[in-house]
C-alpha cells in the first residue's frame, strides 16, 4: 500500500496544495543557496537541466534512506536517461547521491523545507522547480520513471530523441 501524500494524474495540475507545496520547496532552495559557497551544491543549477529526487530522512531512521536507495541502486542508466539526481537531505546537512560531492553541514537546509514532521519524505522536482510527485514511503523506479514519463517535457524529450 503507498503511502503517497499527493499523486498528480496531470504535471500541470495547479491547485492551492501545489503552490503552498512548490513555495517551500523554493524557500528551502534559497535558504540553501545562501549558505552554499562555490564547492557546495547550487540547487539553483538544476533549473531546467535536471530533475530532482529529494530524500528526506531522519538520522534516528536510515531504513527507509536504505531501502529508497537500494530500490534505485541499479538504475543509473534509466536516471540518466530522465535528467534524474538523487538528494539525501537528513538533520545535519545534504549531498548528492553517487556524485563526487561531500556532504554539506548545513542543518538549516533540513527545516527550510518545512514539510510535514515526517521521518522520510520523497519529492520528486521537475525540470522547472516545481514539486511533481510526494510520497512518505519508498517509490519503486517503475512507479517512479513512469510518473516522469508522463511529463510533458519527458514526452517534448522522448519524441526528440526518435
Amino acid at each position: 500500500m503507498n503511502n503517497s501524500l499527493k499523486k498528480s494524474g496531470s504535471p500541470l495540475m495547479a491547485n492551492q496544495s501545489n503552490t503552498k507545496a512548490f513555495l517551500y520547496v523554493l524557500i528551502g532552495f534559497v535558504i540553501l543557496l545562501q549558505n552554499s559557497n562555490a564547492q557546495q551544491m547550487n540547487l539553483n543549477s538544476f533549473k531546467w537541466k535536471n530533475r530532482l529526487l529529494i530524500i528526506k530522512y531522519s538520522e534516528q531512521n536510515t531504513s527507509m534512506l536504505r531501502e529508497q536507495l537500494d530500490l534505485l541502486r541499479n538504475k543509473s542508466k534509466e536516471l540518466s536517461e530522465r535528467k534524474l539526481l538523487l538528494i539525501e537531505l537528513n538533520e545535519k546537512g545534504y549531498q548528492m547521491v553517487d556524485k563526487k560531492v561531500e556532504f554539506v553541514k548545513d542543518s538549516l537546509a533540513f527545516k527550510s523545507f518545512n514539510l510535514p514532521n515526517h521521518k522520510f519524505h520523497v519529492l520528486l522536482i521537475g525540470l522547472d522547480g516545481g514539486i511533481k510527485y510526494e510520497t512518505t514511503s519508498p517509490i519503486s523506479p517503475d512507479e517512479l520513471f513512469s510518473i516522469i514519463d508522463k511529463m510533458p517535457m519527458r514526452r517534448s524529450e522522448l519524441k526528440n530523441k526518435h
